[in-house]
């Protein structure tokens, strides 16, 4: 369990609508929810780059905020005099202002290391999500949320392999990296990723330290 509250992170869901004109032809348009231009930030490519930004707290998790019943302050109250009654009351707010400590780290930090955890971790190091962009939204709760569209999917040998046998593509067939588009470019897409990045403390809580 991660000793943090992280931002969550949303790719936007799309559809693919067929539509057929009046001279017969038809055409496919890809539609997707709008992001607020304004927001609208890079925070890594698929060559190897990074973008920085402005920072996000994280807030650190900690214990369960104690919870007093009456017939607990009632004992508190018998039990102790009016000095030592004031001072577990101040000890109980402190404690509860423990709750809001906060750390800040740049939010292209955060996705760096899920880009890192999707080949990593989630991937078992065949897969690499990358080319992370759209914005970050501050909502009410305790933590933001990153919504985020286009992304690239790097594949390795291996995965590519998989894919052959799982749809039964011929080695002579077109290149299967297709199904990801023409922006997978293989190992060397994670390559390149893996050239300008070093993993941080994020990257080793979420993956564990064996593989960072």
């Amino acid at each position: 369990k991660l000793p943090f509250t992280l931002p969550t992170i949303e790719f936007l869901p799309c559809w693919v609508y067929m539509v057929q004109l009046a001279s017969g032809e038809r055409k496919a348009y890809l539609v997707e929810p709008s992001l607020d231009v304004n927001q609208y930030k890079k925070f890594n490519d698929n060559q190897g780059n990074v973008y920085t930004s402005r920072a996000v707290p994280l807030v650190r998790q900690t214990r369960q905020k104690p919870t007093f019943g009456l017939g607990t302050l009632l004992e508190v109250i018998e039990e102790s005099d009016e000095e030592s009654e004031e001072s577990n009351i101040e000890s109980a707010i402190n404690k509860e202002r423990e709750q809001a400590t906060e750390e800040e780290v740049d939010q292209s930090d955060i996705l760096q290391a899920f880009s890192c955890w999707t080949h990593k971790v989630a991937s078992r190091r065949r897969y690499l999500v990358c080319d992370l962009q759209g914005t970050y939204v501050d909502n009410l709760l305790v933590r933001g949320e990153y919504r985020l569209t286009d992304p690239v999917i790097h594949t390795n040998d291996i995965a590519q392999e998989e894919i052959r046998r799982r749809f039964r593509i011929q080695s002579n067939n077109a290149d299967i990296r297709e199904r990801f588009g023409r922006t997978d470019r293989g190992q060397q897409g994670i390559d390149d990723f893996f050239s300008t990045h070093k993993c941080s403390r994020l990257c080793r809580m979420l993956g564990g330290r064996r593989l960072c």
